[in-house]
């Protein structure tokens, strides 16, 4: 193995068992009083997870216009020209159009309306102006072209559909507008599709396309250099590199070599889950940018690595002034930041010479970050010691620049918290009041948000970014007003994308008349909740413990790892969760390692609600004691197409209602092959001792299976039993298995999260594919830390 690739791995490696290995020693073996994690474990989880889902900074489209596989390259004059495919994805499309720039942000069509070649008027041969038809659909696509500048003229990759292959366009008038001519006019250059151009440090300009194949040009680029077969890069192990969208990039020695990665592909398919030793199909349905990096252009590369979630079929570039960006254009059905639009994440190298996106602010507070102070006992003055502290939070968040640390020591502080328009404020709970480090914390301490049941919303968070809330209790919100006025009680998240986390706090008793009793989350929010409690909050309508509109940019998921949400209800639907979103925007709610007990909801659509085209992902969770309704659904009504839902490793037991789970859809047809495509998933789950009439509910066909037998025969389940999860002690809410319960040992490792509730690794063999775990948010085997393997 290369230099390169081994410190890559290595250091990943060592990051990796040295969290787990903390997470143990800190948590031990004991058993688990209450789902809430102490904040040192919790930093452990919140590391486990970033690696899995690293952050991206809130990014916006650069404009509105349907666009997919987008490319940019600089020329002369100080202009940026962009590309990629447009029209309708599986149907026939009129040709290639092209944007122009001078400053990445403004963006102007080039051409007549836009295009610089079209099928009627430029094509060359008679097969790539041909419209086919392939299961019921008409099909000529111009997929993926790239607009490149080099060597002094303008060219243009491309691929067309239908299994005619890429080609290669020039510019006849050297102008970005052309017209163009194809270097091969009589058919595709290659069969595949995906092609780009690299021009390498020494001149030669290499053809790449499908999962990388590698041809070099003539010098004058009008065809292949010679008739070898193409080069297909490899990593150290003899892997092949790519997937699909593979780019290049070179800087300070290095190649840097993009593909495009569905991690919901088979080990076998795709190169990223056999590779990595970070199990990233936890987050489900991601189409990602994973990079591998070598010296040499042709490999041995390193391991890859998840650049740019949802990144997936990007380029990198170097703009005028020196600053490095990545294209992106939100492919996934199931959870985009938005769906089939440009944009542009800028980048940095890291210290291991990596490209990862820049983000501004960390997740969590430096030590060299300022601290202003707030307690009951403090004078008021200036917040710069507990002495001197504010006995206000809220002046203590107006008082707060960018990059600052607030402690709260213990007691009560008010009842209407609002943050708005702040910038990386790193709230935290749980100091007794004479704490000089952050670790001194006692996790016991309770610091309160208390709305004192006449409060509509106790903690308003709107048009901030970078905000942590950490060790907090957000409880008594009532809201009754009318309208849309009377969503929220607990918490209201508004924009921030995913740059707003909650860490060991607790959202309890809270009510709202209307929707989201506990949080409300709306207009481009996706928060993360780490080792919270969300309990006994009540909606009138819908979403108890929360509820989530996932209606504009940035706010495509919200996600809950090692939570405890119990004794929700709603009066209408959603005791635990009601999430909205249409057929474009989608969207993915997010349970991992979550204990959902004792919910309730009152009318048929279940305990958990997936509207439009919303993705649900639940795994290793343990679910029991929830109540639907005898017609409805007991736990979760999904959502519609496109929504790819995923409910792996968990156990259900002791929920009430008609069905676990209902859906219109559990399997479908690619549009361009015959290929199905399993809309939910259901797998490896463990169910025991559930009052309902039927397991799924297959709405669309009006089919019901009763159970696993009938369950696991279908193409979209499999791996599912019946058994006793045998819990510790269910009366004190101990929902810890035995070492003799069925839960033990059925699990999958596809969508397994790396460590159980407890700290402890469900696996130690990141190759082994073929692993089983331990289902529901305990594992029970493999109770140990990385350094006794």
């Amino acid at each position: 193995m290369p230099i390169l690739a081994s410190n890559i791995l290595l250091m990943q490696r060592i990051k990796f068992s040295l969290y787990l290995l903390i997470v143990f020693i800190v948590f031990g073996n004991g058993t688990l009083k209450s789902q809430t994690l102490n904040p040192k474990v919790s930093t452990m989880f919140e590391s486990a997870i970033d690696s899995i889902e690293p952050q991206l900074p809130v990014v916006s489209p650069l404009f509105k216009y349907h666009l997919r596989d987008v490319a940019v390259c600089k020329a002369p004059g100080g202009k940026y020209y962009l590309t990629g495919t447009t029209d309708d994805n599986w149907g026939v499309a009129e040709g290639i159009r092209v944007w122009e720039s001078s400053d990445l942000k403004d963006w102007q069509m080039i051409g007549e309306n836009g295009f610089v070649w079209t099928f009627d008027k430029d094509a060359s041969n008679d097969a790539q102006r041909k419209i086919k038809i392939a299961n019921g659909r008409m099909i000529r696509g111009i997929w993926a072209p790239e607009i490149h500048y080099i060597n002094n003229d303008f060219w243009i990759t491309y691929s067309v559909s239908g299994g005619y292959g890429s080609g290669l366009l020039k510019s006849t008038t050297g102008k970005p507008e052309g017209p163009y001519e194809d270097v091969k006019k009589d058919g595709a250059m290659v069969k595949g599709i995906d092609a780009t151009l690299f021009k390498d440090v020494d001149g030669t300009v290499w053809y790449i396309w499908g999962p990388g194949n590698m041809k070099k040009l003539k010098p004058d680029m009008m065809g292949f250099a010679d008739n070898k077969p193409p080069v297909f890069p490899k990593d150290a192990r003899g892997k092949e590199v790519g997937y699909e969208g593979v780019n290049m990039y070179y800087k300070n020695g290095i190649y840097y070599l993009m593909a495009a990665e569905w991690n919901t592909e088979s080990p076998k398919k795709g190169h990223v889950f056999g590779n990595t030793d970070v199990n990233r199909r936890t987050a489900d349905g991601r189409y990602d940018c994973m990079i591998a990096m070598s010296k040499n252009i042709t490999g041995p590369y390193s391991e890859a690595y998840i650049a740019i979630p949802h990144g997936g079929h990007n380029m990198i570039f170097d703009d005028f002034d020196g600053n490095t960006w990545a294209t992106m254009f939100g492919n996934d059905e199931a959870a985009a930041q938005w769906r089939e639009n440009a944009a542009l994440v800028q980048m940095k190298m890291d210290g291991q010479n990596r490209l990862i996106p820049v983000i501004p602010y960390p997740s969590a507070a430096t030590e060299d970050m300022p601290v202003l102070f707030v307690s009951e006992n403090g004078n008021n003055t200036n917040g710069k010691s507990w002495k001197s502290a504010f006995t206000s939070l809220q002046n203590a968040v107006e008082a707060a620049n960018p990059g600052t640390q607030i402690w709260v020591a213990e007691g009560s502080y008010g009842n209407n918290l609002k943050i708005d328009g702040k910038t990386a404020l790193y709230i935290y709970g749980g100091f007794k009041g004479d704490e000089k480090v952050l670790s001194e914390r006692n996790e016991l301490t309770t610091t309160k948000l208390d709305g004192e049941k006449k409060t509509a919303h106790v903690l308003t968070i709107v048009n901030s970014e970078y905000i942590r809330i950490d060790g907090l209790t957000i409880s008594g919100g009532k809201n009754i007003g009318e309208t849309a006025k009377g969503n929220g009680a607990g918490i209201w998240l508004e924009n921030g994308g995913e740059s707003v986390r909650f860490v060991n706090c607790t959202i309890s008793d809270n009510y709202a008349s209307k929707d989201g009793a506990g949080i409300y989350v709306t207009n481009g929010a996706s928060p993360l909740f780490v080792g919270c409690d969300i309990v006994n909050n009540e909606a009138h309508n819908n979403g108890g413990a929360v509820y989530v509109n996932c209606n504009a940019d940035n706010g495509y998921h919200t996600r809950f790892y090692n939570c405890n949400i119990s004794n929700n209800k709603a009066q209408e639907n959603g005791g635990i969760a009601w999430f909205i979103t249409d057929l474009k925007q989608t969207g993915t709610l997010r349970f991992v390692n979550c204990l959902l007990d004792n919910n309730f909801t009152l009318l048929e659509g279940g305990n958990i609600v997936m509207n439009g085209g919303a993705t649900l992902l639940m795994s290793h969770c343990t679910v029991v004691n929830n109540r639907g309704m005898s017609k409805g659904a007991a736990i979760v009504q999904l959502g519609r197409v496109p929504a790819q839902n995923r409910i792996i490793n968990s156990i259900f037991s002791n929920n009430y209602g008609a069905a676990l789970f209902v859906a219109d859809a559990y399997e479908g047809a690619d549009p361009t092959s015959a290929n199905k495509w399993h809309w939910t998933e259901v797998q490896n789950n463990l169910f025991h001792n559930n009052q309902t009439l039927s397991l799924c509910r297959y709405s669309y066909k009006a089919e019901d299976y009763d159970n696993v037998t009938e369950l696991n025969a279908v193409d979209w389940a499999s791996g599912n039993i019946e058994g006793d999860p045998q819990f510790i002690d269910i009366e004190n809410n101990n929902f810890n298995i035995k070492q003799t319960s069925s839960a033990i040992g059925i699990g999958t490792l596809k969508n397994a999260f790396p460590v159980d509730n407890k700290g402890c690794k469900r696996f130690s063999d990141f190759d082994n594919t073929d692993a089983s775990v331990d289902v529901g948010y305990f594992n029970y085997s493999n109770q140990v830390s990385f350094t006794d393997n």
